[in-house]
């Protein structure tokens, strides 16, 4: 007997032909809805045993004869139930990317974590649903894993800060080179995701280093607005330092490693928002320049 097969909603409807006779077999429940179609549907409205492909689904079966026309307008009315039950809510799409050529943007970047204030400041880029980069540091990262796999899986960005901060001046690039392999390689054992980013310690630049750059493929990144938090100053001077020295584009440095920043950075996103700007992570920022390139600060939108 030759069969052909709908899927609909969440039920299968199968409707069997032959010469002499047509049949339509339909879940439980839908019996109402297919004696509704015609007064020429005559159950015999039995519970047939499960088919051995079908086992489970009990299935309520109707005979309608040999008229063809009655089958299609039973299964028309079954499409119609099909298509008004609801489904499932599709997911909402991704947010669309930020262009930082026409929106006031502003990258909020926190170096030498991980550390213990760390999960505290990924708690409060959460309560303002804000992305941020972070640098960190080889040795704290094997230290800390499991902040790591945490600020990867809250949607922020991991960059490179070395394996032991050392200082980037007199030292070889292949030495340089060594220092970015190996953060990398941590970052990715803690269940990060290494980028290609690297922010060099005390913000040193040397020829090496853009050698060392090119040779591991990252980009430099600098900042344009310190408010020397390392110092401890306090949050309320951390914010008033930011929103005074902040222009459109600015990549800001901070450190996770202190507990007052970690304080500071709602009421300083507050603050920023206030202003107009949209925070960002560093690639939404700079997009993509070729390695060895040093960034210090994103587009400026036309005014």
């Amino acid at each position: 007997m030759p069969s052909s097969h709908w899927t609909l909603g969440a039920a299968t409807v199968v409707i069997a032909c032959t010469l002499t006779a047509s049949s339509i077999m339909v879940p439980p429940g839908w019996a109402a809805e297919v004696r509704s179609v015609s007064n020429q549907v005559s159950p015999l409205v039995r519970t047939s045993p499960p088919a051995k492909d079908e086992t489970s689904m009990s299935s309520v079966w109707f005979s309608l004869g040999a008229n063809a026309s009655l089958v299609r307008t039973v299964f028309a009315a079954l499409s119609e139930k099909a298509a008004a039950t609801p489904e499932d809510p599709a997911p909402p799409p991704p947010p669309a990317p930020v262009d930082c050529a026409i929106v006031t943007c502003v990258a909020l970047t926190f170096d030498d974590g991980p550390m213990p204030t760390t999960p505290g400041l990924l708690a409060a880029l959460a309560s303002r649903d804000v992305k941020a980069t972070f640098f960190v540091v080889g040795t704290m990262v094997q230290h800390r894993p499991a902040d790591v796999a945490a600020i990867q899986a809250a949607g922020h960005v991991i960059g490179n800060h070395t394996y032991a901060h050392p200082h980037m001046t007199k030292r070889p690039a292949d030495w340089l080179a060594g220092q970015i392999a190996a953060d990398n390689e941590a970052i990715a054992a803690a269940g990060g995701i290494p980028s290609n980013l690297f922010r060099p310690p005390y913000g040193e630049r040397t020829n090496a280093l853009t050698q060392a750059e090119v040779a591991t493929g990252m980009v430099g990144v600098l900042w344009n607005v310190d408010p020397a938090d390392w110092a401890d100053p306090g949050p309320e001077a951390i914010v008033q330092r930011v929103v005074s020295a902040v222009k459109p584009g600015s990549i800001v440095l901070l450190h996770d490693i202190h507990q007052g920043t970690v304080d500071a950075v709602p009421a300083l996103i507050d603050a920023l928002r206030a202003q107009g700007y949209t925070l960002v992570t560093v690639p939404e920022l700079i997009g993509s320049p070729p390695p060895g390139t040093s960034v210090f600060s994103g587009p400026k939108p036309p005014a």
